[in-house]
């Protein structure tokens, strides 16, 4: 068995003599976080991404695949807002047209109270699990 975990890039070719993909996970990018040392409530966490899966893809040798990997979501600063996680697919134009896709996790709210939500489990595959929230700020003594 041979293993490919794809961190970078916009395709993936199918090597030579792979007729079938035992497995393929997706993971969606986690939401950035916000900081007390800018927010004079409290910090938060961003939301974790989702994960989908699927088995036994029937590809061709030499096939181009469309990818997309979500980048990580940045964390507050003084001059921004923290970012939401992007989401990520395999095979296919977006998350809801691929073989099997995940979304990212959100940022906090802009206020800096509540922590992003997950991403949803409503990617494409036959396996799905949302990210986990993001912690809430706690009070600052």
């Amino acid at each position: 068995m041979t293993v490919v975990v794809l961190t970078s890039g916009t395709s993936w070719t199918v090597p030579t003599g792979v007729t079938t993909l035992t497995l393929v996970e997706v993971w969606g990018a986690g939401g950035g976080g916000a900081s007390a040392n800018y927010t004079a409530t409290g910090s938060c966490g961003g939301g974790g991404g989702a994960y989908s899966s699927v088995a036994n893809v029937s590809v061709t040798p030499g096939q181009v695949i469309t990818i997309n990997i979500g980048a990580g979501g940045t964390g507050e600063t003084a001059s921004k807002a923290a970012t939401s996680g992007g989401s990520s697919w395999f095979n296919g134009a977006s998350v809801t047209a691929a073989t099997c896709s995940a979304y990212g996790g959100s940022a906090p709210t802009t206020n800096g109270t509540t922590g992003g939500a997950g991403g949803v489990a409503t990617g494409v595959g036959t396996t799905r699990y949302a990210g986990g929230a993001g912690g809430d700020r706690k009070s600052v003594v």
